[in-house]
């Protein structure tokens, strides 16, 4: 049936559901790559052939993993929670900064699992 004015149709996403959705694959690589880059990062700052240069290139690629996961919201504490449970260091600070960010009890519930899990990391 074609289009007439005065029978508009909608075409797409509104915005609000375009904001609501949540590129799950995405969202899984930053977790992901948040725990590698901090891992990375840590060792590389003892490191004499680094410089301060490559630290702050690590230091941006972390920030961005890190902001995918603080826009995913639930979706990101959630998958960095699930990586608390291979229990290395990249993974206790990914979900350290996402519980920190947390707001009031949320926040601290969040943390107190973090610092839980974080106890038994090497």
């Amino acid at each position: 049936m074609p289009h007439s004015p005065s029978r508009p149709f909608a075409v797409g996403f509104a915005p609000a559901e375009i904001s609501a959705s949540i590129n799950e694959p995405v969202v899984a690589q930053h977790a992901e790559d948040a725990a590698f880059l901090w891992t990375q990062r840590d060792e590389a700052v003892g490191a004499p052939h680094f410089t301060l240069s490559d630290l702050i290139r690590w230091d941006d690629r972390l920030e961005g993993c890190l902001e995918g996961l603080r826009i995913a919201g639930d979706h990101g504490w959630r998958l960095c929670e699930q990586a608390l449970e291979d229990g290395g260091p990249g993974e206790v600070f990914a979900a350290a900064i996402l519980a920190l960010h947390g707001d009031g009890h949320v926040g601290a519930e969040r943390l107190q699992r973090v610092l839980t899990a974080g106890a038994g990391a090497p």
